[in-house]
């Protein structure tokens, strides 16, 4: 019932019930007694029409509520939906870099003088590969046990001993920074057992190339597990 029939028949019942308190059998009077049956009846009226207009209030209040609720519940959907997007943009963004490193360290590998630089692109790729969360990382790991298959003493034989030391230290440094990076996302347990096998594999052949040393055939088989 809308609140406007609903007015109306509160106003009529109303009126009918003032005819009958002003009807009697005897000729009409207007006393103290009319009076006060007048303002007791419009008194009754008043009250009447508040506490219906409440109880409208009341299902309108309810009705809002309920749409309200149901907003609010929408409005939670879109967000989630918006956040979940948003999530998978983020991984096909990790992915696209993953790929783009992987294939710079590809190229880089090509020449012998830039296996170190291959061996940290491919680093960096493994730091997507873990944020795009992967679950295989074997073909990264094998690429970079043969990049560091490559880094042989002639690689650094160029410029003085200083010079060289400087170098290998450069290299070691953003190892470590990608390192760090790696270490502290929240998958890493994944990798961590071989990845640190492989990370110690590099800094010793990193300190064999400084001290002249071949790849020996021990390294050979560290490698090759």
């Amino acid at each position: 019932m809308k609140k406007r029939h609903f007015y109306l028949l509160v106003l009529l019942v109303s009126l009918i019930s003032l005819g009958f308190s002003l009807f009697r059998i005897t000729p009409f009077t207007f006393d103290n007694g009319t009076y006060i049956g007048i303002i007791t009846t419009l008194i009754g009226i008043s009250v009447t029409l508040l506490i219906g207009y409440q109880i409208i209030n009341s299902f309108e209040i309810r009705k809002e509520i309920s749409e309200m609720r149901k907003t609010i519940e929408d409005f939670k959907k879109i967000k989630d939906e918006i956040v979940d997007t948003q999530t998978k943009i983020s991984k096909m963004e990790f992915e696209v870099q993953e790929s783009l490193d992987i294939i710079s360290a590809k190229f880089a590998s090509f020449e012998q003088s830039k296996c170190v630089v291959a061996f940290l692109i491919l680093q960096k790729a493994l730091t997507s590969s873990l944020k795009a969360e992967r679950k295989e990382f074997g073909y990264i790991f094998s690429e970079l046990k043969e990049y560091i298959k490559k880094i042989q003493p002639g690689y650094f034989a160029t410029g003085q001993r200083v010079e060289v030391d400087e170098r290998i230290l450069k290299y070691l440094n953003n190892a470590d920074k990608s390192d760090l990076e790696i270490k502290s996302l929240e998958n890493y347990c994944s990798i961590k057992y071989e990845y640190e096998r492989i990370m110690q594999l590099f800094q010793n052949r990193m300190e064999n190339s400084r001290n002249n040393i071949t790849v020996t055939e021990e390294e050979y088989r560290e490698l090759a597990r």
